[in-house]
């Protein structure tokens, strides 16, 4: 198992993100029902309460998580803070409230309060830093989980390069990255002597960090041609389904993968989401692995059960053979990543089963095939 890194997104920040989300949302709305004109005298007391509560709690999570923090910034905090600036200075205080009611000048101190910890970690710019994997080194820059889960380094990325298959499967190969987020599995093949790497994603943000990832690994990864492509994993397992020409749909500013392009490797981490990622990757798999002789490589947490035995399932309905193993991360040798990952599967109920814990690699072939790497498993 490799040493790993502090600061690789795992499952308490994929759940901590998603709290905060919900949180934010709710704080703004307790804040925007402040009584600054139009609700009776005998709610004002109650409202203030509310938004002094929420303006409270804003500041002090978004000074204390940069989940928070990156957050607030996707939900416009500081435009918003800034207008109840102006909507309290119209505001006279009301002798009648009783004492216990905030003040104009309390909420309007905790509006600014707000305001000064968002000039702090929420405005950071995204953060850029070499990963050491596999014996070579990545440079990736990393955006916020509130614009989107590929914006951020996965530990199960660093992994899937650590695997003890990954070099021998991608060294002279020409690979494809599903879901590459960041790209840092696809740019590490490419440092270990692939001869082309196409990493791929959907989202308009993350295919943006891949295009400067790319390029600041460039140099480094030659004569390995590194590419960037918009790849929609619905239209692809839609168009191998159907047999049919496809699509020819395009980002703004990068092509739509070719629909005849098939690759030796096809690599992927953390990859199953919800219940159509567990159809969608065997058929996109089955339709990019060239036959005979195209092998995959995929490694994800195992949030639930239900998803891996769907996933592996959808495999055979693709004419696909698979080998899962299962691991999960010493706590003696990782206790901080071991304490976070507990601390994630604490957040739910067991009957809600939202994270078991531990991690799954799949190698993955063609039906009918052999496949000689299997022997490192």
């Amino acid at each position: 198992m490799p040493a790993l890194e502090d600061g690789f997104a795992d499952e308490a920040d994929n759940y901590e993100a998603i709290v905060a989300s919900e949180r934010v949302a709710s704080w703004l709305l307790d804040v925007s029902s402040l009584a600054l004109a139009g609700v009776p005298v005998s709610r004002i007391t109650l409202a203030r309460r509310k938004a002094l509560r929420a303006l409270q709690a804003l500041q002090t999570n978004v000074e204390s998580s940069s989940a928070y923090a990156e957050e607030a910034r996707i939900q416009d905090v500081s435009d918003r803070m800034t207008r109840a600036l102006v909507e309290l200075s119209k505001c006279e205080e009301d002798a009648n409230l009783p004492a216990s009611a905030p003040t104009t000048s309390e909420l309007t101190d905790a509006v600014s309060a707000v305001i000064t910890a968002l000039a702090g970690p929420g405005a950071a710019p995204p953060r850029t830093r070499t990963v050491s994997v596999a014996g070579t080194s990545v440079v990736v820059e990393e955006g916020a989980l509130a614009e989107g889960l590929g914006a951020r380094l996965w530990r199960a990325a660093l992994l899937l390069c650590e695997s003890s298959l990954f070099r021998p499967m991608i060294k002279n190969a020409n690979v494809l990255e599903l879901g590459a987020g960041v790209g840092l599995s696809g740019i590490c093949a490419a440092r270990l002597e692939a001869s082309r790497v196409v990493l791929t994603d959907c989202e308009a943000s993350v295919l943006e960090i891949l295009d400067r990832n790319c390029d600041a690994n460039r140099d480094a990864c030659l004569p390995c041609s590194l590419e960037v492509a918009y790849l929609q994993w619905s239209d692809d397992a839609a168009t191998e389904s159907t047999g049919g020409n496809g699509w020819e749909a395009e980002t703004p500013a990068h092509p739509t993968l070719k629909r005849d392009e098939v690759f030796d490797a096809v690599i992927a981490a953390d990859f199953v989401y919800d219940d159509a990622h567990s159809d969608l990757i065997p058929a996109v798999l089955a339709r990019r692995m060239k036959r005979p002789g195209g092998v995959g490589l995929l490694l994800a947490a195992v949030r639930q059960e239900e998803l891996l035995e769907a996933l592996l399932r959808h495999m055979s309905d693709h004419k696909l053979e698979a080998k899962a193993t299962r691991f999960q991360l010493d706590e003696h040798e990782h206790p901080e990543a071991t304490a976070r990952v507990n601390e994630a599967r604490a957040m739910f109920t067991p009957d809600e089963r939202a994270y078991q814990g531990g991690f799954v690699q799949i190698c993955v072939w063609h039906q009918g095939e052999e496949m000689p790497l299997l022997s490192s498993m």
